[in-house]
This record gives C-alpha cells, structure tokens and sequence, in this order.
C-alpha cells in the first residue's frame, strides 16, 4: 500500500524481530522479495499455507492499514512507532537471553544504540 515504505523497512527488519514461527516465516519471504527487488504478493503468500487459522492470520498482516490515518504525517508516525516497538521487543528477548560476558555485553550496546538510532529516525511515505 505505501511503495516508498519498502526501501526504509527492508534493512531495518529481519524475521528475528518476529516471535511466532508463522510471523518469521511470513517476514523472512516478505523481505526477500524486497531485497531480491520483487514486489511482495500477498495473495501467494497466504496461499502457501495450508491452515486455515494461518491464512487468516497471515491475510491479518496484509490487510491492516495504516490508510484510515488521513493526514500524511501521522501515518509516517504510526509507522516509526511500530517499527520501534517491533524492535524494542526484539532487543528486549535478546536481553533476557543475553550472556553476560564481554562479547554479549557488546551486542547488546549495539542492539541498544540501533534503537536509539530508530527513534530518532523519520519515515517518509
């Protein structure tokens, strides 16, 4: 629905950011289509599963919207903020599994400051 979205998103998310398996799964497809330059196509992806409780979920990830917000700007908002919490809830699993040695202490300075940076970051639909 908002092309120029794709660009800002595709280095920024990864399907770890995701906690259930169908979502990772959803997401890994998603963004390999737009790394490889394709355009995703929903209907194929819902498609792959057979479940009829997964298609219904993963049609849920397509079909909500951000288009109800009608001035530009709030829907550049909503889109940082989800983009954040998506984040921020990733850094937040890693920091529970986190070992506490200088390596892991390292990782999560950079996960952290990653999350500043995204804070900070403005989208632009």
């Amino acid at each position: 629905e908002e092309p120029a979205l794709y660009d800002q998103v595709k280095d920024i998310l990864s399907e770890e950011d995701f906690s259930t398996e169908l979502y990772k799964d959803v997401a890994k497809r998603f963004l390999e289509d737009l790394r490889n330059g394709r355009k995703p196509n929903p209907a194929a992806m819902i498609s792959l599963y057979e479940d009829p409780d997964d298609q219904s979920r993963v049609s849920a990830l397509f079909t909500s919207s951000i288009s109800d917000l009608e001035d530009k700007s709030d829907r550049e908002k909503a889109v940082g903020e989800v983009l954040y919490k998506l984040k921020k809830s990733t850094y937040e699993r890693h920091e529970k599994a986190r070992s506490d040695d200088i390596e892991g202490l390292r990782e999560g300075l950079r996960e952290k400051q990653a999350l500043e940076e995204l804070k900070k970051k403005e989208i632009h639909l």
